[in-house]
């Protein structure tokens, strides 16, 4: 009669289908707390590395926070910037502001050509009568 690996009855076959399992040698309940202990062991390695990453940044944060700190608030990073650059810039805001002033300048001739017309026709309606009372 051959060594049986498991403990389990003889219609169950969740050792015996597995070659590797029976040929190795070990009892199914070994195996099976091998490979717990396997599992257990990279979930520890796992957390260790986790806690290890977290610390570091939280290492790195501790270092960098005074010098987050004294930087200024409004944004400005104390770095001169070159004249051209400089000047790059104040001409493209030129321009953005030049193009808002045309588009109002724009509605507000927009406006005045309205108005504009409306009087216009309310004059040629005031001549058309004075023309008709005329005739008559």
């Amino acid at each position: 009669m051959p060594v049986r690996h498991c403990e389990e009855p003889e219609g169950r076959r969740s050792c015996k289908g597995d070659a590797a399992i029976y040929n190795s040698g070990l009892p199914c309940q070994s195996l099976r707390s091998f490979l717990a202990m396997t599992l257990h062991m990279i979930d520890l390695i796992l957390f260790i590395i986790f806690v290890l990453s977290f610390g570091g940044v939280l290492f790195i944060l501790a270092r960098k926070l005074p010098v987050l700190a004294s930087l200024p608030q409004n944004g400005k990073t104390g770095i001169r910037k070159h004249n051209i650059i400089l000047n790059a810039e104040n001409k493209i805001k030129n321009v953005l502001l030049a193009f808002e002033k045309q588009i109002y300048l724009h509605r507000f001739l927009s406006f005045v050509k309205v108005m504009t017309l409306k009087i216009e026709t309310k004059v040629d309606s005031l001549l058309c009568d004075i023309r008709k009372k005329q005739k008559k």
